[in-house]
């Protein structure tokens, strides 16, 4: 009946204590899950970081190319400028009335013509220089906004690649804090009441296996002055 009870008891305390491990691997998983969404977030922090690295180094690249640009455009339409003065300071060249080889003047039609010729020719290279000025301001004026568009994405993406850094930092912290956690099993109710219920059964156990022993110990000495007695009868 002894024995009975000690297998009983053995039972009880094999199912208790897979049922705190339960509890305690429950506990552990949590943690382990934690510690999984934090390094989700933390890799997701990192890959946009790089993301917005890479982005910045493009953008900064667009912003020295505008600039050249802008720069190389600035010298060509102040070029067009001194052309376009240049042109309009230029007078006819009356020396041209004269005939070259015989040293005569040109008839009034003749001079009329030529002068209207010079007049077109340097209205015309007027008009050009203006039509390509103009198209130039306008590339400038395009070129001046691209570029400070180009400067606020700069901005904002260096703003955001401080934010992104910042948090790549907390997660960081965070999961080097929580790897460091000591989980307290105590905290929870139902393990507490398995655990006292594993003393109480570890202390029954110890307390039957002591009477089995004595009761064994005692059978064996009734049986020795038994046998004691019996000898002296025999005699």
């Amino acid at each position: 009946e002894m024995f009975e009870k000690i297998n009983g008891l053995n039972v009880e305390m094999f199912e208790t204590r897979n049922k705190a491990a339960a509890i305690e691997k429950a506990l552990s998983e949590e943690k382990l899950m934690r510690l999984n969404d934090i390094g989700i977030e933390l890799s997701n922090a990192k890959d946009k970081a790089n993301e917005i690295s890479t982005a910045l180094l493009r953008k900064n690249n667009e912003i020295k190319s505008i600039g050249s640009t802008l720069e190389q455009k600035t010298k060509e339409i102040k070029s067009l400028g001194a052309d376009l003065e240049k042109e309009k300071l230029l007078e006819f060249d009356n020396s041209k009335l004269v005939c070259p080889v015989c040293s005569s003047d040109f008839s009034e039609d003749k001079k009329a013509e030529m002068i209207a010729k010079f007049e077109k020719n340097k209205a015309d290279t007027i008009a050009k220089i203006n039509t390509n000025g103009s198209a130039m301001k306008k590339e400038i004026i395009e070129l001046r906004q691209k570029l400070a568009d180009a400067q606020v994405d700069k901005t904002n993406l260096e703003k955001e690649l401080v934010e992104v850094t910042a948090l790549s930092e907390k997660k960081s912290k965070e999961m080097a804090t929580v790897k460091e956690i000591d989980i307290d099993f105590t905290k929870d109710k139902e393990w507490v009441k398995l655990s006292t219920e594993i003393e109480k059964l570890t202390k029954d156990i110890a307390f039957a296996k002591t009477l089995v022993t004595d009761s064994a110990e005692a059978k064996k000495e009734v049986a020795e002055k038994r046998q004691v007695v019996k000898s002296k009868i025999d005699n």
